[in-house]
Protein backbone atom coordinates (compact mmCIF):
# COMPACT_ATOMS: atom_id res chain seq x y z
CA UNK A 1 0.00 0.00 0.00
CA UNK A 2 1.41 3.38 -0.99
CA UNK A 3 1.84 5.87 1.85
CA UNK A 4 -0.60 8.78 1.60
CA UNK A 5 1.03 11.99 0.44
CA UNK A 6 0.66 14.75 3.05
CA UNK A 7 0.46 17.38 0.30
CA UNK A 8 -2.71 15.85 -1.11
CA UNK A 9 -4.56 15.34 2.20
CA UNK A 10 -7.04 18.01 3.32
CA UNK A 11 -7.95 18.33 7.01
CA UNK A 12 -10.87 20.34 8.49
CA UNK A 13 -10.26 21.47 12.09
CA UNK A 14 -13.31 22.54 14.14
CA UNK A 15 -12.96 24.02 17.62
CA UNK A 16 -14.66 26.70 19.67
CA UNK A 17 -11.28 27.92 21.00
CA UNK A 18 -9.37 30.19 18.53
CA UNK A 19 -6.12 29.48 20.36
CA UNK A 20 -6.63 25.75 19.91
CA UNK A 21 -7.29 26.36 16.20
CA UNK A 22 -3.99 28.27 15.95
CA UNK A 23 -2.20 25.31 17.57
CA UNK A 24 -3.79 22.92 15.06
CA UNK A 25 -2.67 25.13 12.17
CA UNK A 26 0.85 25.31 13.55
CA UNK A 27 1.12 21.53 14.00
CA UNK A 28 -0.43 20.54 10.67
CA UNK A 29 0.94 23.15 8.28
CA UNK A 30 4.44 22.52 9.61
CA UNK A 31 3.90 18.88 8.66
CA UNK A 32 2.78 19.79 5.14
CA UNK A 33 -0.99 19.21 5.37
CA UNK A 34 -3.68 21.35 3.65
CA UNK A 35 -5.77 22.74 6.54
CA UNK A 36 -9.18 24.44 6.71
CA UNK A 37 -10.68 25.69 10.02
CA UNK A 38 -14.05 26.52 11.59
CA UNK A 39 -14.91 28.11 14.96
CA UNK A 40 -18.65 27.38 14.94
CA UNK A 41 -20.94 24.55 13.94
CA UNK A 42 -22.49 26.66 11.16
CA UNK A 43 -19.07 27.52 9.67
CA UNK A 44 -18.08 23.86 9.77
CA UNK A 45 -21.24 22.75 7.95
CA UNK A 46 -20.71 25.46 5.29
CA UNK A 47 -17.16 24.21 4.76
CA UNK A 48 -18.38 20.60 4.45
CA UNK A 49 -20.91 21.68 1.83
CA UNK A 50 -18.17 23.28 -0.27
CA UNK A 51 -15.24 20.89 0.17
CA UNK A 52 -15.00 17.27 1.32
CA UNK A 53 -11.88 16.80 3.50
CA UNK A 54 -10.02 13.55 4.10
CA UNK A 55 -10.12 14.01 7.88
CA UNK A 56 -12.22 16.05 10.33
CA UNK A 57 -10.72 17.08 13.68
CA UNK A 58 -13.59 18.29 15.88
CA UNK A 59 -14.20 19.47 19.38
CA UNK A 60 -16.80 17.25 21.07
CA UNK A 61 -19.09 20.19 21.88
CA UNK A 62 -19.51 23.24 19.66
CA UNK A 63 -21.21 26.64 20.05
CA UNK A 64 -23.72 27.90 17.53
CA UNK A 65 -26.16 25.02 17.98
CA UNK A 66 -26.68 21.85 19.88
CA UNK A 67 -23.21 20.39 20.30
CA UNK A 68 -24.33 16.80 20.48
CA UNK A 69 -26.58 17.29 17.43
CA UNK A 70 -23.68 18.76 15.49
CA UNK A 71 -21.46 15.83 16.43
CA UNK A 72 -24.17 13.46 15.15
CA UNK A 73 -24.25 15.44 11.90
CA UNK A 74 -20.50 15.31 11.20
CA UNK A 75 -20.42 11.65 12.19
CA UNK A 76 -23.12 10.95 9.58
CA UNK A 77 -21.26 13.08 7.02
CA UNK A 78 -17.98 11.27 7.67
CA UNK A 79 -19.57 7.84 7.19
CA UNK A 80 -21.45 8.98 4.05
CA UNK A 81 -18.36 10.47 2.39
CA UNK A 82 -15.79 8.07 3.85
CA UNK A 83 -14.13 10.85 5.86
CA UNK A 84 -11.97 9.95 8.86
CA UNK A 85 -13.10 11.52 12.14
CA UNK A 86 -10.90 12.53 15.12
CA UNK A 87 -12.77 13.87 18.16
CA UNK A 88 -11.02 16.00 20.81
CA UNK A 89 -12.80 15.92 24.21
CA UNK A 90 -12.28 16.30 27.90
CA UNK A 91 -12.74 13.45 30.35
CA UNK A 92 -16.15 14.81 31.37
CA UNK A 93 -17.28 15.02 27.73
CA UNK A 94 -16.06 11.46 27.12
CA UNK A 95 -18.26 10.17 29.94
CA UNK A 96 -21.26 12.13 28.66
CA UNK A 97 -20.95 11.10 24.99
CA UNK A 98 -19.46 7.61 25.23
CA UNK A 99 -22.34 5.95 23.37
CA UNK A 100 -22.25 8.47 20.55
CA UNK A 101 -18.57 7.78 19.86
CA UNK A 102 -18.69 4.02 20.33
CA UNK A 103 -17.63 3.37 16.76
CA UNK A 104 -14.31 1.78 15.75
CA UNK A 105 -14.10 4.17 12.79
CA UNK A 106 -13.97 7.22 15.10
CA UNK A 107 -10.88 8.01 17.18
CA UNK A 108 -10.80 10.30 20.20
CA UNK A 109 -7.95 12.07 21.95
CA UNK A 110 -8.04 13.87 25.27
CA UNK A 111 -7.61 17.53 26.11
CA UNK A 112 -5.24 19.21 26.57
CA UNK A 113 -3.90 18.28 23.13
CA UNK A 114 -0.25 17.24 22.97
CA UNK A 115 1.48 17.85 19.66
CA UNK A 116 3.09 14.39 19.38
CA UNK A 117 -0.10 12.50 20.29
CA UNK A 118 -2.13 14.72 17.96
CA UNK A 119 0.15 14.18 14.92
CA UNK A 120 0.38 10.44 15.58
CA UNK A 121 -3.43 10.23 15.60
CA UNK A 122 -3.57 12.27 12.39
CA UNK A 123 -1.13 9.90 10.64
CA UNK A 124 -3.03 6.87 11.90
CA UNK A 125 -6.39 8.18 10.67
CA UNK A 126 -4.99 9.11 7.24
CA UNK A 127 -3.47 5.65 6.95
CA UNK A 128 -6.95 4.25 7.61
CA UNK A 129 -8.29 6.61 4.93
CA UNK A 130 -5.73 5.25 2.46
CA UNK A 131 -6.79 1.69 3.27
CA UNK A 132 -10.42 2.57 2.66
CA UNK A 133 -9.55 4.22 -0.65
CA UNK A 134 -7.56 1.17 -1.76
CA UNK A 135 -10.42 -1.18 -0.88
CA UNK A 136 -12.90 0.99 -2.74
CA UNK A 137 -10.65 1.03 -5.82
CA UNK A 138 -10.43 -2.76 -5.64
CA UNK A 139 -14.22 -2.98 -5.56
CA UNK A 140 -14.47 -0.79 -8.66
CA UNK A 141 -11.95 -2.95 -10.52
CA UNK A 142 -13.86 -6.06 -9.56
CA UNK A 143 -17.13 -4.60 -10.80
CA UNK A 144 -15.53 -3.59 -14.12
CA UNK A 145 -14.08 -7.05 -14.57
CA UNK A 146 -17.47 -8.63 -13.90
CA UNK A 147 -19.22 -6.30 -16.36
CA UNK A 148 -16.61 -7.10 -19.02
CA UNK A 149 -17.05 -10.86 -18.59
CA UNK A 150 -20.84 -10.53 -18.71
CA UNK A 151 -20.52 -8.48 -21.88
CA UNK A 152 -18.30 -11.19 -23.37
CA UNK A 153 -20.89 -13.83 -22.52
CA UNK A 154 -23.67 -11.86 -24.23
CA UNK A 155 -21.53 -11.44 -27.36
CA UNK A 156 -20.86 -15.16 -27.49
CA UNK A 157 -24.57 -15.95 -27.29
CA UNK A 158 -25.39 -13.46 -30.07
CA UNK A 159 -22.64 -14.50 -32.50
CA UNK A 160 -23.38 -18.23 -32.87
CA UNK A 161 -25.40 -21.06 -31.38
CA UNK A 162 -22.89 -22.47 -28.95
CA UNK A 163 -22.50 -26.12 -28.09
CA UNK A 164 -24.42 -26.85 -24.88
CA UNK A 165 -21.35 -28.15 -23.09
CA UNK A 166 -19.20 -25.04 -23.76
CA UNK A 167 -22.07 -22.71 -22.90
CA UNK A 168 -22.68 -24.43 -19.57
CA UNK A 169 -18.96 -24.33 -18.78
CA UNK A 170 -18.80 -20.57 -19.44
CA UNK A 171 -21.99 -19.86 -17.49
CA UNK A 172 -20.64 -21.83 -14.53
CA UNK A 173 -17.47 -19.74 -14.61
CA UNK A 174 -19.52 -16.54 -14.68
CA UNK A 175 -21.59 -17.66 -11.70
CA UNK A 176 -18.40 -18.49 -9.79
CA UNK A 177 -16.95 -15.05 -10.55
CA UNK A 178 -20.19 -13.32 -9.53
CA UNK A 179 -20.18 -15.15 -6.20
CA UNK A 180 -16.53 -14.21 -5.58
CA UNK A 181 -17.19 -10.55 -6.33
CA UNK A 182 -20.18 -10.53 -3.95
CA UNK A 183 -18.02 -11.82 -1.09
CA UNK A 184 -16.79 -8.42 0.12
CA UNK A 185 -15.09 -9.86 3.17
CA UNK A 186 -12.08 -11.02 1.14
CA UNK A 187 -11.39 -8.16 -1.25
CA UNK A 188 -7.63 -8.59 -1.51
CA UNK A 189 -7.94 -12.26 -2.46
CA UNK A 190 -10.80 -11.48 -4.85
CA UNK A 191 -8.65 -9.15 -6.94
CA UNK A 192 -6.04 -11.87 -7.53
CA UNK A 193 -8.73 -14.48 -8.21
CA UNK A 194 -10.46 -12.26 -10.74
CA UNK A 195 -7.24 -11.70 -12.66
CA UNK A 196 -6.70 -15.44 -12.93
CA UNK A 197 -10.30 -16.15 -13.85
CA UNK A 198 -10.28 -13.39 -16.46
CA UNK A 199 -7.30 -15.01 -18.19
CA UNK A 200 -8.89 -18.45 -17.88
CA UNK A 201 -12.16 -17.22 -19.39
CA UNK A 202 -10.30 -15.32 -22.11
CA UNK A 203 -8.56 -18.57 -23.08
CA UNK A 204 -11.87 -20.44 -22.99
CA UNK A 205 -13.38 -17.74 -25.19
CA UNK A 206 -10.60 -18.26 -27.74
CA UNK A 207 -11.03 -22.06 -27.56
CA UNK A 208 -14.75 -21.71 -28.05
CA UNK A 209 -14.53 -19.35 -31.03
CA UNK A 210 -11.80 -21.49 -32.60
CA UNK A 211 -13.94 -24.63 -32.26
CA UNK A 212 -16.91 -22.85 -33.86
CA UNK A 213 -14.76 -21.73 -36.82
CA UNK A 214 -13.22 -25.20 -37.11
CA UNK A 215 -16.69 -26.80 -37.24
CA UNK A 216 -17.36 -24.90 -40.48
CA UNK A 217 -14.39 -26.49 -42.27
CA UNK A 218 -15.21 -29.30 -44.69
CA UNK A 219 -11.64 -30.50 -45.09
CA UNK A 220 -8.27 -30.88 -43.26
CA UNK A 221 -9.58 -30.12 -39.79
CA UNK A 222 -7.10 -28.74 -37.28
CA UNK A 223 -5.95 -26.05 -39.73
CA UNK A 224 -6.19 -23.17 -37.21
CA UNK A 225 -4.25 -25.05 -34.51
CA UNK A 226 -1.49 -26.00 -36.96
CA UNK A 227 -1.28 -22.46 -38.35
CA UNK A 228 -0.99 -21.16 -34.77
CA UNK A 229 1.85 -23.60 -33.99
CA UNK A 230 3.74 -22.62 -37.16
CA UNK A 231 3.15 -18.90 -36.55
CA UNK A 232 4.40 -19.10 -32.95
CA UNK A 233 7.57 -20.89 -34.11
CA UNK A 234 8.26 -18.18 -36.70
CA UNK A 235 7.33 -15.31 -34.35
CA UNK A 236 9.73 -16.55 -31.66
CA UNK A 237 12.53 -16.68 -34.24
CA UNK A 238 12.08 -12.89 -34.62
CA UNK A 239 12.68 -12.58 -30.83
CA UNK A 240 9.36 -10.80 -30.32
CA UNK A 241 7.96 -10.10 -26.86
CA UNK A 242 5.75 -12.73 -25.23
CA UNK A 243 2.77 -10.39 -25.61
CA UNK A 244 3.42 -10.00 -29.35
CA UNK A 245 3.84 -13.78 -29.78
CA UNK A 246 0.60 -14.34 -27.84
CA UNK A 247 -1.28 -11.87 -30.07
CA UNK A 248 -0.01 -13.67 -33.17
CA UNK A 249 -1.01 -17.06 -31.73
CA UNK A 250 -4.56 -15.88 -30.94
CA UNK A 251 -4.83 -14.19 -34.36
CA UNK A 252 -3.76 -17.42 -36.05
CA UNK A 253 -6.33 -19.47 -34.17
CA UNK A 254 -9.07 -16.99 -35.12
CA UNK A 255 -7.80 -15.99 -38.58
CA UNK A 256 -10.83 -17.55 -40.30
CA UNK A 257 -13.45 -16.22 -37.87
CA UNK A 258 -14.76 -13.92 -40.60
CA UNK A 259 -16.06 -17.01 -42.41
CA UNK A 260 -18.85 -17.09 -39.81
CA UNK A 261 -20.29 -14.13 -41.76
CA UNK A 262 -20.11 -16.07 -45.08
CA UNK A 263 -23.25 -18.08 -46.00
CA UNK A 264 -22.76 -21.79 -45.35
CA UNK A 265 -23.73 -22.74 -48.91
CA UNK A 266 -20.70 -20.79 -50.18
CA UNK A 267 -18.37 -22.45 -47.67
CA UNK A 268 -19.56 -25.85 -48.95
CA UNK A 269 -18.58 -25.06 -52.53
CA UNK A 270 -15.29 -26.14 -54.09
CA UNK A 271 -13.07 -23.34 -55.48
CA UNK A 272 -14.21 -24.20 -59.04
CA UNK A 273 -17.87 -23.88 -58.03
CA UNK A 274 -17.50 -20.38 -56.55
CA UNK A 275 -18.76 -17.38 -58.51
CA UNK A 276 -16.88 -14.08 -58.62
CA UNK A 277 -19.23 -12.76 -55.91
CA UNK A 278 -18.56 -15.85 -53.79
CA UNK A 279 -14.80 -15.36 -54.15
CA UNK A 280 -15.13 -11.71 -53.09
CA UNK A 281 -16.93 -12.76 -49.92
CA UNK A 282 -14.21 -15.30 -49.14
CA UNK A 283 -11.42 -12.85 -49.99
CA UNK A 284 -12.75 -10.25 -47.55
CA UNK A 285 -13.52 -12.62 -44.68
CA UNK A 286 -10.52 -11.27 -42.64
CA UNK A 287 -12.16 -7.81 -42.68
CA UNK A 288 -15.40 -9.33 -41.37
CA UNK A 289 -13.46 -11.12 -38.65
CA UNK A 290 -11.59 -7.98 -37.61
CA UNK A 291 -14.87 -6.04 -37.42
CA UNK A 292 -16.35 -8.74 -35.19
CA UNK A 293 -13.42 -8.64 -32.73
CA UNK A 294 -12.28 -5.01 -32.66
CA UNK A 295 -14.98 -3.82 -30.25
CA UNK A 296 -13.87 -6.25 -27.52
CA UNK A 297 -11.29 -5.05 -25.02
CA UNK A 298 -8.02 -6.93 -25.50
CA UNK A 299 -8.64 -7.70 -29.18
CA UNK A 300 -7.53 -4.43 -30.81
CA UNK A 301 -4.06 -5.65 -31.90
CA UNK A 302 -5.47 -9.06 -32.82
CA UNK A 303 -8.13 -7.52 -35.07
CA UNK A 304 -5.46 -5.42 -36.87
CA UNK A 305 -3.44 -8.57 -37.60
CA UNK A 306 -6.46 -10.54 -38.83
CA UNK A 307 -7.65 -7.68 -41.05
CA UNK A 308 -4.36 -7.69 -43.02
CA UNK A 309 -3.96 -11.45 -43.61
CA UNK A 310 -4.97 -11.15 -47.29
CA UNK A 311 -2.58 -8.24 -47.99
CA UNK A 312 0.31 -9.05 -50.36
CA UNK A 313 3.94 -7.97 -50.48
CA UNK A 314 3.40 -6.48 -53.96
CA UNK A 315 0.53 -4.27 -52.75
CA UNK A 316 -2.16 -6.15 -54.69
CA UNK A 317 -3.88 -7.57 -51.62
CA UNK A 318 -6.96 -6.49 -49.68
CA UNK A 319 -8.40 -4.53 -48.01
CA UNK A 320 -5.93 -1.61 -48.20
CA UNK A 321 -3.29 -2.66 -50.69
CA UNK A 322 -0.44 -2.50 -48.18
CA UNK A 323 3.09 -3.42 -49.32
CA UNK A 324 5.96 -5.31 -47.67
CA UNK A 325 6.73 -3.89 -44.20
CA UNK A 326 3.53 -1.82 -44.24
CA UNK A 327 1.75 -5.12 -43.53
CA UNK A 328 1.82 -6.09 -39.81
CA UNK A 329 4.46 -8.76 -39.20
CA UNK A 330 1.88 -11.02 -37.55
CA UNK A 331 -0.34 -10.88 -40.64
CA UNK A 332 2.60 -11.74 -42.92
CA UNK A 333 3.53 -14.71 -40.72
CA UNK A 334 -0.03 -16.09 -40.52
CA UNK A 335 -0.65 -15.59 -44.25
CA UNK A 336 2.36 -17.74 -45.17
CA UNK A 337 1.69 -20.30 -42.41
CA UNK A 338 -1.90 -20.77 -43.60
CA UNK A 339 -0.81 -21.08 -47.23
CA UNK A 340 1.82 -23.66 -46.27
CA UNK A 341 -0.65 -25.72 -44.24
CA UNK A 342 -3.19 -25.68 -47.07
CA UNK A 343 -0.52 -26.94 -49.49
CA UNK A 344 0.74 -29.67 -47.16
CA UNK A 345 -2.65 -30.92 -46.01
CA UNK A 346 -4.78 -29.95 -48.99
CA UNK A 347 -2.83 -31.69 -51.76
CA UNK A 348 -2.20 -35.41 -51.81
CA UNK A 349 1.33 -36.75 -52.06
CA UNK A 350 2.98 -33.34 -52.39
CA UNK A 351 6.67 -33.22 -51.43
CA UNK A 352 8.32 -30.51 -49.39
CA UNK A 353 10.44 -29.66 -52.41
CA UNK A 354 7.28 -28.99 -54.43
CA UNK A 355 5.67 -27.06 -51.54
CA UNK A 356 8.60 -24.68 -51.32
CA UNK A 357 8.91 -24.46 -55.09
CA UNK A 358 5.35 -23.09 -55.13
CA UNK A 359 6.05 -20.78 -52.18
CA UNK A 360 9.33 -19.52 -53.72
CA UNK A 361 7.44 -18.49 -56.85
CA UNK A 362 5.41 -16.11 -54.67
CA UNK A 363 8.31 -14.47 -52.81
CA UNK A 364 8.15 -10.72 -53.37
CA UNK A 365 4.60 -11.11 -54.73
CA UNK A 366 2.65 -12.50 -51.79
CA UNK A 367 5.32 -13.42 -49.25
CA UNK A 368 8.39 -12.08 -47.43
CA UNK A 369 11.63 -14.00 -48.05
CA UNK A 370 12.80 -13.67 -44.43
CA UNK A 371 9.59 -15.35 -43.24
CA UNK A 372 9.88 -18.06 -45.92
CA UNK A 373 13.39 -18.86 -44.65
CA UNK A 374 12.05 -19.25 -41.10
CA UNK A 375 9.24 -21.44 -42.40
CA UNK A 376 11.91 -23.72 -43.86
CA UNK A 377 13.44 -23.99 -40.40
CA UNK A 378 10.03 -24.99 -39.07
CA UNK A 379 9.51 -27.63 -41.78
CA UNK A 380 12.98 -29.01 -41.09
CA UNK A 381 12.25 -29.22 -37.34
CA UNK A 382 8.76 -30.68 -37.97
CA UNK A 383 9.13 -32.85 -41.10
CA UNK A 384 6.05 -34.01 -42.97
CA UNK A 385 7.78 -35.72 -45.92
CA UNK A 386 10.11 -38.32 -44.38
CA UNK A 387 11.55 -39.29 -47.78
CA UNK A 388 13.21 -35.95 -48.23
CA UNK A 389 16.40 -35.25 -46.24
CA UNK A 390 17.37 -31.62 -45.75
CA UNK A 391 20.05 -30.14 -43.52
CA UNK A 392 20.57 -26.61 -42.17
CA UNK A 393 24.00 -25.05 -42.43
CA UNK A 394 25.48 -21.61 -41.81
CA UNK A 395 26.10 -19.44 -44.87
CA UNK A 396 29.87 -19.38 -44.27
CA UNK A 397 30.10 -23.17 -43.78
CA UNK A 398 29.08 -23.98 -47.36
CA UNK A 399 31.44 -26.13 -49.42
CA UNK A 400 31.81 -26.96 -53.13
CA UNK A 401 29.58 -29.83 -54.23
CA UNK A 402 26.73 -29.10 -51.82
CA UNK A 403 23.29 -28.96 -53.49
CA UNK A 404 20.86 -26.26 -52.37
CA UNK A 405 17.46 -27.46 -51.14
CA UNK A 406 16.21 -23.86 -51.16
CA UNK A 407 17.27 -20.63 -52.86
CA UNK A 408 19.70 -18.26 -51.15
CA UNK A 409 18.19 -14.81 -50.55
CA UNK A 410 19.52 -11.52 -49.32
CA UNK A 411 17.84 -10.06 -46.27
CA UNK A 412 16.18 -7.56 -48.60
CA UNK A 413 14.53 -10.41 -50.52
CA UNK A 414 16.71 -10.61 -53.64
CA UNK A 415 17.29 -14.16 -54.92
CA UNK A 416 21.02 -14.85 -55.33
CA UNK A 417 21.18 -18.58 -56.23
CA UNK A 418 18.36 -20.93 -57.31
CA UNK A 419 17.20 -24.03 -55.42
CA UNK A 420 18.84 -27.21 -56.75
CA UNK A 421 22.08 -25.46 -57.70
CA UNK A 422 25.31 -27.38 -57.03
CA UNK A 423 27.77 -25.07 -55.31
CA UNK A 424 31.18 -24.45 -56.85
CA UNK A 425 34.21 -22.39 -55.87
CA UNK A 426 32.94 -19.65 -58.17
CA UNK A 427 29.47 -19.59 -56.60
CA UNK A 428 31.01 -19.52 -53.10
CA UNK A 429 33.16 -16.53 -54.14
CA UNK A 430 29.99 -14.87 -55.46
CA UNK A 431 28.28 -15.43 -52.11
CA UNK A 432 31.24 -13.96 -50.19
CA UNK A 433 31.40 -10.87 -52.43
CA UNK A 434 27.67 -10.24 -52.37
CA UNK A 435 27.39 -10.61 -48.57
CA UNK A 436 29.59 -7.52 -48.20
CA UNK A 437 27.13 -5.48 -50.30
CA UNK A 438 23.76 -6.87 -49.16
CA UNK A 439 23.74 -9.21 -46.11
CA UNK A 440 22.42 -12.73 -46.75
CA UNK A 441 20.11 -14.91 -44.69
CA UNK A 442 22.46 -16.74 -42.31
CA UNK A 443 20.79 -20.18 -42.55
CA UNK A 444 21.00 -22.18 -45.80
CA UNK A 445 19.19 -25.47 -46.56
CA UNK A 446 21.08 -28.17 -48.46
CA UNK A 447 20.13 -31.65 -49.67
CA UNK A 448 21.75 -34.71 -48.22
Amino acid sequence: MAEASKLTRKILCIDRDPEQIRDYLSYLEASGYDVDTALTADDALDSLNNHIPDLIVSDALMPGGNGKGFLETIKDRSMENEICLLIVQSGREREADGNLLADERIETIAKPVRRDIFLTAIKRQLAVKTLRDDLKASEIKNEKALKYIRKMNRALKNSQKLLDREKEMLNNSLRQIALMVDERGSLKKTVADLNGLYKENFDRFIDLLSSIVESKRQYHRGHARRVADISVFIARSFQLSEEAVRNIEVSARLHEIGKLAVPEEILLKTPDECSAKDRDLLTFHPVKGATLLENFSGFQEISKIIESIHERADGKGVPRGLKKDEIPLGARIISLSSYYDNLVHGRKNISMEKVFEIIDENIGLAFDSSIVNRLRQYSHAHPVDSMEKIAEIGIFNLKPGMVLAAPIYTKKGAKLIQSGASLSDASLDQIARYSKIDPLEETVFIKG
